[in-house]
């Protein structure tokens, strides 16, 4: 939904499990997993090509403004059931590299305030 994982998923089918949100911060961690191995694999074959395509667009399909549910930072997740979590990603935390990964984004950026 929106680009974001949820939190936990069934190891055999990797849907979602135990009514679990989407998480803003799990998903940072992905994405910044993938964009890593993106750069590692640098080569010209196809399957190195590949991982920089999927990497780039699991980033692209992330959309961090719909995550600030309309406030000035990111909500920490989302219920299909009751909707956003109250709390927000505020502070010097390990959202560093959730707000570095939203600024940055090519297709749904956070606003610089």
């Amino acid at each position: 939904c929106k680009g974001f994982y949820y939190h936990f998923l069934d190891i055999r089918t990797g849907r979602r499990v135990w009514k679990c949100e989407l998480s803003t911060v799990d998903t940072a961690l992905l994405l910044a997993g993938a964009l890593a191995a993106g750069a590692y694999f640098d080569g010209d074959d196809e399957s190195e090509l590949e991982i920089r395509r999927l990497a780039d667009a699991l980033y692209r399909r992330v959309d961090w403004r719909w995550a600030q549910n309309g406030g000035a930072t990111v909500t920490h997740g989302w219920r299909p059931e009751k909707g956003f979590l109250r709390y927000r990603w505020e502070g010097y935390d390990e959202a560093l590299i959730l707000y570095v990964l939203g600024l940055g984004s090519p297709t749904h950026p956070l606003p610089p305030e």
